[in-house]
């Protein structure tokens, strides 16, 4: 027997219930993609598929994800799926999906592609079903992850094979979203999608900021948490990042190799500036500094005006009292982020 599943979480989740019950016995293997976000348009084909990746490289430049684009293969995931079927005629694969529009999506993706396996592919779709959480509580998940592994023993009398006609139909309904190409997808029912615009989670972002200074994994930590529709932390912060481009928020930081930012001090009258207190989670920099003359500040002691400059390697948070001039060159693409209100950096910001 093969599991397969649609996030990191569930694999975890899932191996564990298989110690608990040697019926389920098999290898979990994974879909990493989200589908549910990105362009879809000719995704079978060679100049769809790279159009794809293409973009997930460009919102993964700068993130602790960067290198992953380069192992994330679910096609060769599939043919290897496809060939372990053919080769074993009791193989099966048991479909796990949650009731998100991550996994559907996946779901989708995928199961045109085992048309020719008709009876060998069973799915568990735990839609709107109730299940006991630790403490012994009724509670509907959405996330394959929610559920506690002793559940999915009784989550397996689920399975039943994908039938013709869903292998007829389900296919159509995806193509449909392929041809509309919308970066975003919402699961309105069942398993019934649409095509939304990329902005879409663009309100309830904004609407989970707090107005005061956050750093991004703290402001990613909330967002994640609160959100009602989840989506994932890449493509958040890639919104956050398009948010402050269109003014919508602060987001401060250079992410070029050889880039020069700074080149100002804080008096001290916005409290998120004194002390300037940010978060280097990539990359290296210099970090140049200088007193300013007449400043009054405790962190600045009497006497010579003092200046230097230290290397800063990631990971690793900078303080910055008020009264110190500073500027920073990246020595290679960083990520170097404070989250502000508008209101904090244009109100005590100035240079010499």
């Amino acid at each position: 027997m093969i599991h397969l599943v649609f996030e990191t979480a569930n694999v975890a989740i899932l191996q564990s219930a298989i110690e608990m019950d040697e019926s389920l016995a098999g290898k979990v293997i994974e879909i990493k993609d989200d589908y549910a976000v990105g362009p879809i348009a000719d995704i079978y084909e060679t100049e769809g598929y790279q159009a794809r990746r293409d973009w997930w490289m460009e919102l993964l430049k700068h993130s602790p994800y960067e290198e992953q684009n380069d192992i994330v293969d679910d096609k060769l995931v599939v043919q290897q799926l496809i060939q372990d079927l053919q080769e074993d005629e009791n193989e099966q694969v048991w479909i796990w999906m949650g009731q998100n529009v991550h996994d559907v999506c996946g779901y989708y993706w995928l199961m045109s592609q085992l048309k020719e396996l008709q009876g060998k592919v069973q799915v568990l779709y735990l839609n709107n079903l109730p299940f006991l959480n630790e403490k012994g509580q009724l509670f509907y998940p959405t996330n394959l992850s929610q559920i506690q592994p002793s559940e999915f023993l009784k989550a397996k009398k689920l399975a039943r094979p994908i039938t013709l006609s869903e292998f007829e139909l389900d296919p159509d309904e995806w193509k449909k979203l392929c041809i509309d190409n919308g970066l975003v997808r919402f699961l309105e029912g069942g398993k019934k999608l649409a095509s939304m615009d990329i902005s879409y989670y663009d309100k309830e972002i904004l609407s989970l900021l707090t107005k005061n200074a956050q750093k991004l994994l703290s402001a990613l930590a909330h967002i994640l948490s609160k959100m009602k529709i989840k989506t994932g932390d890449v493509f958040i912060v890639s919104r956050l990042k398009a948010l402050s481009e269109l003014g919508k928020l602060t987001f401060t930081g250079n992410w070029n190799k050889g880039s020069v930012s700074g080149q100002h001090y804080h008096k001290g009258s916005s409290e998120y500036k004194n002390p300037e207190d940010m978060l280097l989670v990539q990359g290296s920099l210099i970090l140049q500094w200088k007193e300013i003359e007449g400043f009054k500040n405790d962190g600045i002691e009497n006497g010579e005006l003092e200046s230097g400059e230290v290397e800063v390697v990631a990971p690793a948070r900078v303080l910055i009292p008020a009264g110190i001039w500073h500027q920073v060159t990246a020595q290679t693409d960083i990520v170097f982020i404070e989250l502000n209100s508008l209101a904090d950096g244009s109100e005590d910001t100035y240079r010499l």
